[in-house]
Protein backbone atom coordinates (compact mmCIF):
# COMPACT_ATOMS: atom_id res chain seq x y z
CA UNK A 1 0.00 0.00 0.00
CA UNK A 2 1.43 3.86 -0.98
CA UNK A 3 0.65 6.76 1.53
CA UNK A 4 2.01 10.32 0.12
CA UNK A 5 3.81 12.75 2.76
CA UNK A 6 2.04 16.13 2.55
CA UNK A 7 3.48 19.58 2.58
CA UNK A 8 3.40 19.94 6.29
CA UNK A 9 5.18 16.08 6.44
CA UNK A 10 1.93 14.33 7.08
CA UNK A 11 0.79 11.01 5.98
CA UNK A 12 -2.20 9.03 6.13
CA UNK A 13 -2.26 5.67 6.91
CA UNK A 14 -4.08 3.28 4.71
CA UNK A 15 -7.65 1.97 6.45
CA UNK A 16 -6.60 -1.42 6.20
CA UNK A 17 -3.24 -1.15 7.89
CA UNK A 18 -5.16 1.20 10.53
CA UNK A 19 -8.05 -2.05 10.93
CA UNK A 20 -5.39 -4.81 11.39
CA UNK A 21 -3.53 -2.94 14.13
CA UNK A 22 -6.94 -1.99 16.15
CA UNK A 23 -5.34 1.81 15.34
CA UNK A 24 -7.85 4.58 16.56
CA UNK A 25 -7.77 8.44 16.09
CA UNK A 26 -5.23 9.71 19.27
CA UNK A 27 -2.86 6.16 19.45
CA UNK A 28 0.31 7.16 19.46
CA UNK A 29 3.45 5.31 17.13
CA UNK A 30 7.04 5.14 17.66
CA UNK A 31 8.78 5.49 14.54
CA UNK A 32 12.07 3.26 14.82
CA UNK A 33 14.52 4.19 11.83
CA UNK A 34 16.62 0.64 11.60
CA UNK A 35 20.42 0.12 10.52
CA UNK A 36 19.59 -1.41 7.02
CA UNK A 37 16.87 1.99 6.42
CA UNK A 38 13.84 0.18 6.95
CA UNK A 39 11.46 2.49 8.66
CA UNK A 40 9.23 0.44 11.80
CA UNK A 41 6.32 2.05 12.87
CA UNK A 42 5.39 0.63 16.25
CA UNK A 43 1.99 1.37 18.27
CA UNK A 44 2.69 2.40 21.60
CA UNK A 45 -0.73 2.63 22.97
CA UNK A 46 -3.15 -0.88 22.52
CA UNK A 47 -6.54 -1.67 23.81
CA UNK A 48 -6.67 -3.48 26.95
CA UNK A 49 -9.06 -5.22 24.65
CA UNK A 50 -6.63 -7.17 22.29
CA UNK A 51 -5.01 -8.63 25.87
CA UNK A 52 -7.99 -10.50 25.79
CA UNK A 53 -7.21 -14.47 26.02
CA UNK A 54 -3.54 -13.95 26.18
CA UNK A 55 -3.29 -16.22 29.65
CA UNK A 56 -4.89 -19.25 29.88
CA UNK A 57 -8.04 -19.59 32.66
CA UNK A 58 -7.31 -20.77 36.26
CA UNK A 59 -7.70 -24.47 36.90
CA UNK A 60 -9.89 -22.92 39.85
CA UNK A 61 -11.28 -20.13 41.14
CA UNK A 62 -9.62 -17.28 43.19
CA UNK A 63 -11.79 -15.71 46.05
CA UNK A 64 -11.29 -12.40 46.85
CA UNK A 65 -10.16 -12.77 50.02
CA UNK A 66 -6.78 -15.02 48.49
CA UNK A 67 -5.99 -12.15 46.14
CA UNK A 68 -6.44 -9.71 49.05
CA UNK A 69 -4.07 -11.97 51.17
CA UNK A 70 -1.37 -12.49 47.85
CA UNK A 71 -1.32 -8.79 47.14
CA UNK A 72 -0.56 -7.83 51.29
CA UNK A 73 1.99 -10.74 51.67
CA UNK A 74 3.68 -8.78 48.52
CA UNK A 75 3.48 -5.42 49.96
CA UNK A 76 5.19 -6.06 53.02
CA UNK A 77 8.00 -8.24 51.36
CA UNK A 78 9.05 -4.62 49.52
CA UNK A 79 8.77 -2.52 51.91
CA UNK A 80 11.50 -3.89 54.25
CA UNK A 81 13.33 -3.81 51.42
Amino acid sequence: MIATLSVKGQITMPKPIRDKCGLKVGDKLNFLLRDDGVLELVPIKQPASRLKGMLAPPKKPVSVEEMNAVIAGGACSHDRN
